[in-house]
């Protein structure tokens, strides 16, 4: 009787004239998903494979409510958990973060190159300012890096030069094929092939603005073709990787899309990054994406995470706001990383807080890499993360097996800013590695 008076509510809950769906994470054991799919009008999508195979992606017509539905189907007999797969955004989409670009473009236009670990590197990229200010030369004479980094983003180009010696193959959750996930494949076949055959000289490359928070150095002669015609936030995993490859270059990076161009990303997807990271052994995981509300199923992921002795670092988002994002938000688990100036200044675009904001590091006119053998100038606290996770590399360069807790402690070994809601402060990855030599 109760059964057939949920399924009674169910039909009221569906709006006429509805056609599209939305999607929802259900937890119940396996042999109970059909059932209560039944029950409360749901279709199942697909396992989403955590460790428990527990864990399933659901849809109901759109026409449900989500505020009646939820509640509904929580209370069905064996469900543990149900909610929205909700929409992540990475912290630069539609954000206010234009820096001036006048002494950027200056810098761009030095081409010369240095020996460092085994390779050339572009100077620009290497003695970037944001490299002195965290202290870096001092810390890579302690250590240059180990382990995995897995990168929640965008993709990688694995074919640029400064980084295909150290992408190892992930998975691109948007279209679920294993291997070396890349953000050109969000790209028409003709622009990527425009940046893939991108020459590897920077000689003949002009300073480029590409979208809101990101100069790019690309061919004079493909700049009118790319004008106007990349994504907003196309390439954002190749810079993220860039600067974690600048700080940490011994350490792998992998892959795991699970955002678009477009700058956005499926909840679900998000979950199935964490635990694909998890059991592929990873060391650090970097999220430069923020939901505005807390998931108990990604914050279960990230616990299963840290239970694997895995580092999580996330930005804090775009806003000038004090609002708590998530996974930020969660300082048990996750190093919560704000943006500063070079004059060690919160940057006015920054979210800040105290009582989530674990550390700050630099995020204004950072140097990177970008699709196609280019490089470019990028500002938001995305990249500040980036600037985290290659310093929590480092620190198991020193120590294979440091906790999590261990590496968040050295990571708070600081330059302190008080006063502007930047949590321990601007990171001294110097000081860190220290921290990490003395504590076992």
């Amino acid at each position: 009787m109760r059964r057939a008076g949920i399924l009674a509510l169910s039909l009221f809950l569906l709006l006429p004239g509805s056609g599209f769906c939305r999607q929802y994470i259900l937890r119940a054991n396996s042999l109970l998903v059909p059932i209560i799919a039944l029950l409360n009008g749901l279709t199942v999508i697909a396992p989403l494979n955590d460790p428990g195979h527990t864990l399933y992606l659901v849809s109901a017509p759109d026409g449900f409510l989500p505020d009646l539905l939820i509640p509904l189907v929580q209370s069905t007999l064996g469900v543990l958990g149900f909610e929205l797969d909700n929409v992540a955004s990475l912290p630069e989409s539609g954000a206010s973060v234009n820096q001036s670009t006048v002494g950027i473009l200056d810098g761009l236009s030095v081409r010369t190159y240095t020996p460092f670990d085994g390779q050339n590197w572009w100077d620009t990229y290497l003695n970037q300012p944001a490299a002195g200010i965290i202290n870096l030369p001092a810390a890579q004479q302690i250590a240059l890096g180990a382990g995995t980094v897995a990168v929640i983003d965008t993709g990688i180009d694995a074919s640029h030069p400064a980084l295909q010696n150290v992408v190892v193959a992930g998975y691109d959750f948007t279209r679920n094929q294993a291997g070396l996930a890349s953000d050109l494949a969000d790209l028409s076949p003709i622009l990527a092939l425009v940046l893939a055959q991108s020459s590897t000289s920077l000689q003949n490359k002009a300073p480029t603005s590409v979208n809101s928070s990101t100069v790019a150095l690309l061919d004079q002669s493909t700049v009118g073709i790319l004008d106007g015609n990349l994504p907003e936030e196309f390439g954002h995993g190749t810079m993220v990787a860039g600067l974690i490859h600048r700080v940490a270059p011994g350490a792998k990076l992998m892959p795991l899309k699970a955002f678009g161009s477009n700058g956005t990303g499926r909840l679900s997807d998000i979950v199935r990054a964490i635990y694909y990271a998890a059991n592929a052994r990873v060391n650090v995981i970097n999220m430069s994406f923020s939901l505005t509300q807390p998931s108990l199923e990604l914050y279960l992921a990230l616990s299963y995470a840290n239970g694997r002795n895995i580092a999580a670092v996330a930005s804090v988002g775009n806003g000038a706001s004090q609002t708590t994002v998530y996974p930020a938000g969660w300082g048990n688990l996750v190093e919560g990383v704000a943006s500063t100036t070079d004059q060690d200044a919160r940057s006015a675009f920054s979210n800040y807080g105290d009582s989530w904001v674990a550390v700050a590091a630099p995020g204004e006119g950072l140097i990177t890499t970008y699709p196609g053998n280019n490089y470019a100038v990028v500002s938001g606290t995305s990249f500040s993360a980036a600037l985290v996770s290659g310093g929590s590399a480092l620190l198991v360069g020193i120590n294979p097996g440091i906790k999590p807790a261990v590496s968040r402690s050295a990571m708070t070994q600081t330059y302190a800013i008080p006063n502007q809601g930047l949590g321990a402060g601007r990171i001294d990855l110097y000081q860190a590695c220290g921290y990490a030599l003395r504590v076992p």
